[in-house]
């Protein structure tokens, strides 16, 4: 298992025109973040490489769902307002208690998702040389929800139908991933 990974960052533009050789998926407005769990040690990480596993003790039940299974997965920590949207204005009362773990009893103050959306490593394998495709269906198979953890849907080859959805939801964008891509850390 990687000791860090570099996540792979997204290059802002308009939706390609081959957009049939794309999966498209909601931007999320939150912090990026990679988590590794292997056997019982889970520890969250920001794209910066700034351990933030002390702030998000309700991911770590995330591991007794994966039960004995060591993975590395990319995703986003997001709060969700009352409207169900995403705020980053109120994921910030959750920033800076980085370091310091903090108490279960002021998580539901501002609850929080991780919104996973690619797997790197599985059991003993990296899995970035695989297509996203590939990826993809792998992460799906895992069955990963609950109630602090979520898998959110990829829609090949609809860009324009998913950024529309976006845009009516009050979300920030959206993402085009090619469907053959390697993960590409960086």
């Amino acid at each position: 298992m990687p000791e860090h990974v570099a996540p792979m960052m997204a290059v802002a533009s308009g939706l390609p025109e081959d957009g049939d050789r794309y999966g498209f998926e909601y931007k999320w407005d939150g912090i990026r973040a990679i988590i590794f769990r292997e056997g019982q040690r889970w520890r969250v990480e920001t794209r910066n490489r700034l351990d933030v596993t002390g702030g998000y003790p309700e991911f770590k039940a995330l591991g007794e769902e994966l039960e004995s299974r060591s993975v590395v997965l990319d995703g986003e920590i997001v709060a969700l307002g009352k409207d169900g949207r995403p705020d980053f204005g109120l994921l910030q009362h959750r920033l800076g208690v980085n370091r310091e773990a903090i108490s279960p009893r002021s998580v539901p103050d501002v609850p929080v998702v991780y919104m996973m959306f690619d797997l790197l490593y599985l059991d003993r394998y990296s899995l970035t040389g695989l297509t996203y495709r590939e990826r993809r269906c792998l992460l799906e198979d895992l069955g990963l929800s609950g109630p602090n953890w979520y898998t959110p849907s990829s829609q090949e080859g609809k860009g324009e139908a998913v950024l529309r959805a976006a845009s009516e939801q009050g979300l920030e964008g959206v993402v085009a991933k090619r469907l053959d891509s390697p993960y590409r850390p960086g």
